[in-house]
């Protein structure tokens, strides 16, 4: 009913064993589904969302015009704390800019929640999409902090305590 090419794998022969890698960069197209059975294909390149039926015949496409940020090599590197990571990157050819999207969620309300890369590298830009495919709500998170679960108005986050030296999850309301 429907294939999609994923992110290409990294392979640096380098050091042995040979790493195998996916790269942070790659764009990708995700899949979702809505509670009515409705196919969401998301391109990360382009912010660009397919909406198909149960079948996979296409209903309408969305684009939303995105500024891509550049792709900065130092940026990339400190992605990973790993010395052969670290290295793999320092060898491979970036492409200019990053994909428009990281990850993108469905809610139980059949909203769309997409986290777009910024110039901030710490953070992402988080927009919420209504079924319409109106932009509800837009806000910024820490790349540290990832959205679980989204549950009526209730966000479901998790996050690392240092405190404690583990992993917790948080859930805030959502108000509109």
């Amino acid at each position: 009913m429907l294939s999609v090419n994923n992110r290409n794998l990294h392979v640096d022969r380098a050091v042995d064993p040979p790493l195998i890698m996916m790269l942070p960069y790659e764009p990708e197209v995700l899949v979702k589904t809505d509670s009515k059975g409705r196919i969401y294909k998301i391109d990360t390149n382009h912010f660009l969302i397919t909406i198909m039926d149960s079948t996979g015949t296409e209903i309408e496409s969305r684009y939303y015009p995105f500024e891509k940020h550049n792709l900065i090599r130092s940026e990339v590197v400190d992605l990973y704390t790993d010395t052969f990571r670290r290295r793999a990157i320092r060898r491979v050819s970036l492409p200019d800019k990053w994909p428009a999207l990281s990850h993108v969620l469905m809610d139980d309300q059949d909203r769309l929640w997409a986290a777009s890369i910024v110039s901030d590298p710490e953070i992402y830009k988080w927009f919420i999409i209504a079924h319409s495919g109106e932009p509800l709500a837009t806000f910024t998170l820490s790349r540290d902090i990832s959205i679980e679960a989204v549950k009526g108005n209730q966000v479901y986050i998790k996050t690392f305590n240092s405190a404690e030296y583990s992993d917790q999850v948080l859930r805030y309301t959502l108000k509109f």
